[in-house]
């Protein structure tokens, strides 16, 4: 009777472990189909856009024009470029029959105004003035202007401080375009700079001293200070102003300390 019972139990665990094992076999196939389906949906949804689309739509006023993969000049650059372009003279000034916005020179009051110098340098000048003020209306080679005025290369690549005329150089056309200031730009520069450099040397001058009056009166308070004994016994005189409460007061001798006693009379 034991013998059956114990096999009835075994056969009833084996049934147990094969179906778990089914069920668990079940699961893992529909988990795999619905991985599959969900690849396959995937697939024919990507297919589907894909084939849909034909174009792509850009939105034109965002794009820029990168030059064929180069650089683009930046605004500094081409004012730049705009400036190291040959001008172009008009010997033909306009005239005004109107006194107020008519070109004179600036010497003598003439309407014939020299075209060069108007739109180089921005200066208003006939040519007989410019001959006869070489002074004031000379023109001076970049080598000139550097050595004569001591102008750094920094101050006449300048355009805002100065205006140049730049021409083929005549001792050989293959060397660097020759630049020619007016020296009456260059020498109101240079004499501005030499009276700002004047006052800082001046500025500079008066801090240096008005640091050692500093200095020095640092020290001697540190020495004056220094010379008074730490302890010592007061060495009074009797002071002859009295305070206001008409009392007599005395003072040391030694650090200068003030106090106020009474006097007896006998």
């Amino acid at each position: 009777m034991d013998k059956e019972t114990s096999k009835s139990t075994a056969d009833k665990a084996v049934n147990a472990n094969k179906n778990t094992t089914d069920v668990n076999e079940v699961t893992a196939d529909t988990d795999k189909n619905d991985t599959n389906k969900s690849t396959y949906n995937k697939k024919r949804d990507f297919a589907s856009t894909f084939e849909t689309s034909n174009y792509y739509e850009f939105n034109l006023t965002t794009m820029k024009n990168t030059k064929g993969g180069f650089l683009p000049a930046d605004e500094v650059q081409k004012e730049q470029l705009e400036k190291l372009k040959p001008i172009i003279i008009n010997d033909q000034l306009p005239y005004s029959s109107d006194p107020k916005h008519q070109i004179l020179c600036k010497e003598c009051n003439d309407l014939d105004i020299d075209p060069l110098f108007l739109q180089i340098y921005d200066t208003k000048v006939c040519k007989p003035c410019k001959e006869k003020f070489p002074d004031k209306y000379s023109l001076l080679t970049k080598t000139e202007v550097r050595e004569d005025y001591l102008l750094t290369e920094s101050e006449l690549a300048d355009r805002d401080l100065f205006k140049i005329w730049s021409k083929p150089n005549p001792r050989k056309s293959t060397w660097n375009n020759m630049q020619l200031f007016l020296r009456e730009q260059v020498e109101e520069f240079a004499f501005k700079k030499r009276d700002k450099e004047k006052a800082e040397r001046k500025d500079k001058k008066y801090k240096a001293k008005v640091s050692d009056l500093r200095k020095r009166t640092r020290v001697s308070t540190w020495k004056n200070e220094d010379s008074r004994p730490k302890v010592h016994e007061h060495d009074f005189e009797i002071l002859e102003e009295k305070t206001e409460d008409d009392e007599s007061q005395r003072k040391c001798k030694v650090c200068g300390v003030t106090e106020i006693y009474e006097e007896f009379f006998f």
